[in-house]
């Protein structure tokens, strides 16, 4: 006996697509749609990934007191994270924390791809520590600072064909606020760029394979980050009001 795993993320493809059809047909006001929409994403994401990662709407803290803008989707460890905060339904997550941050929207276009850099920088620019871990051996040296993944998440594209040169002259063209890693154009096919300088390869799917070449290649990109830096929680306790009593 076997079982196709391509036939299975197809599944999970379909299943996801009449969810955000339902949503398009019967919803009407835009900001709750789009609520909906990202929470079925967070779900697919959620389930679809191991359970050392998790998957919310946050906003991204510094041990510095900056912040990012709110971002739709972000992938946070789960296992080393002391420090994950929710205050009045909001959830703020150190940056130290953050393996990739997605921007939802409805289309594929230029603007879209602009606002999803700038919301992207917003969490990029954010400072990060990273502390010795100490082992039954000795210590671990402070692990290198990874580079946030960041993308775009969509359920179609304004262009024909999606992923031509308009798609790759918007990549470049805002590249200098930040390099998108990822995305997916949900009807159209899905992308992940490797960046040369400047330059961008492009690798994309088909529109029957979206779903399933952006989970398999979100995967890749998530262990090829490894595991998040050990925070430096002195850091962070440096915003306490404390004395030292001689």
């Amino acid at each position: 006996m076997s079982v196709s795993v391509k036939d299975l993320l197809n599944g999970l493809q379909k299943t996801l697509l009449s969810k955000l059809k339902s949503t398009r047909e019967l919803v009407q006001h835009s900001g709750t749609k789009g609520n909906i929409v990202e929470y079925d994403w967070i779900k697919t994401l959620g389930d679809f990934l191991p359970k050392r990662y998790q998957v919310n709407k946050a906003f991204i803290i510094d041990a510095k007191g900056s912040i990012s803008e709110q971002i739709d989707i972000v992938i946070y460890d789960s296992q080393y994270s002391p420090l994950i905060f929710n205050h009045s339904e909001c959830k703020y997550i150190p940056a130290e924390s953050v393996y990739a941050i997605f921007e939802v929207k409805q289309n594929l276009c230029k603007d879209h791809i602009e606002y999803a850099c700038n919301k992207i920088d917003s969490v990029r620019k954010l400072s990060r520590t990273s502390s010795t871990i100490i082992h039954a051996g000795g210590n671990y040296k402070p692990k290198p600072l990874h580079n946030i993944v960041g993308g775009i998440i969509c359920s179609e594209s304004d262009w024909k064909p999606s992923f031509g040169k308009p798609f790759i002259n918007a990549l470049i063209e805002f590249s200098h606020i930040t390099k998108l890693d990822i995305g997916c154009s949900l009807n159209d096919g899905s992308f992940v760029v490797e960046w040369d300088s400047n330059n961008p390869e492009i690798e994309c799917s088909s529109n029957n394979d979206s779903l399933m070449f952006f989970l398999i290649r979100l995967m890749v990109l998530l262990q090829n980050i490894g595991t998040v830096p050990a925070i430096d929680l002195l850091e962070y306790s440096k915003s306490l009001n404390t004395r030292k009593i001689t």
